[in-house]
């Protein structure tokens, strides 16, 4: 809610041609007024808030503390955390600890260690994407004075630094295989979406549109990739933990 309503704001989306891409922007789009948009808002989080509220009381107090954090970063995502080279580490986060570590401690009352890596291993995929996006938009973050971290760091060091939290994935990955996570080397089986994801991490975006590249992506290139490997390596994960708590070793 924040985020659309900030960027419209503050003209970040207007004529954005790589916001159009990946993305509708209801209210730049004219998909809504400002009045619907505020009161979708509003009926969506009140829905929220009341099924938080009865979490809360079913499980106990420290789902009011993951329901603060989260409201946390929902609030302060587009500003100031994404403007000040924090909303990647907010991702991870919060597709990581939060929610995965956060949902596994809502249906069984604990956190292990084991599942704060798991977390961290799934979180990594959407980081790739998020930060492949904003590789994407670097001239484009430039020039609206959106300091993403690929903006701060520089267009070859984010790449690079993409490169290292698939490293990072990978050897998580191996850590939980070798101790006794047997079903989830599944995911191994992404190792091809890894292999084009590197080579595409590792160059310079190409200046035009490759022949059999989809029209509908383009510009889009980092991301494509990003969201390729995070799509199949997802899958592979869910299916490796239904087995791992269904079956077993």
């Amino acid at each position: 809610f924040r985020r659309v309503l900030f960027r419209s704001k503050k003209g970040v989306d207007k004529n954005n041609y790589f916001r159009r891409r990946y993305g509708t922007q209801v209210l730049e789009d004219g998909l809504m007024s400002e009045s619907q948009f505020f009161l979708i808002a509003l009926g969506t989080g009140v829905v929220a808030l009341l099924c938080a509220a009865y979490l809360v009381m079913v499980v106990g107090m420290p789902v009011l503390y993951l329901t603060l954090v989260g409201a946390f970063f929902v609030v302060f995502y587009t500003w100031p955390l994404k403007h000040f080279a924090l909303g990647e580490i907010s991702v991870l986060l919060v597709w990581g600890p939060l929610l995965v570590a956060g949902s596994a401690y809502v249906m069984t009352g604990t956190v292990t260690a084991e599942m704060l890596v798991v977390s961290l291993v799934y979180a990594v995929g959407p980081t790739l994407v998020i930060m492949g996006k904003h590789i994407d938009k670097f001239d484009d973050d430039s020039e609206r004075q959106v300091r993403s971290l690929p903006v701060v760091l520089g267009h070859q060091i984010a790449r690079q630094v993409c490169l290292g939290l698939l490293g990072f994935q990978v050897l998580l990955l191996l850590v939980m295989i070798a101790a006794g996570w047997y079903w989830l080397g599944l995911c191994l089986l992404a190792a091809p979406r890894a292999w084009s994801l590197v080579k595409a991490f590792r160059e310079p975006a190409p200046g035009a549109k490759p022949a059999n590249y989809p029209d509908d992506i383009w510009p889009l290139w980092y991301a494509a990739f990003g969201f390729g490997f995070s799509r199949d390596f997802g899958l592979l994960l869910t299916l490796a933990l239904i087995l791992e708590w269904t079956i077993g070793a």
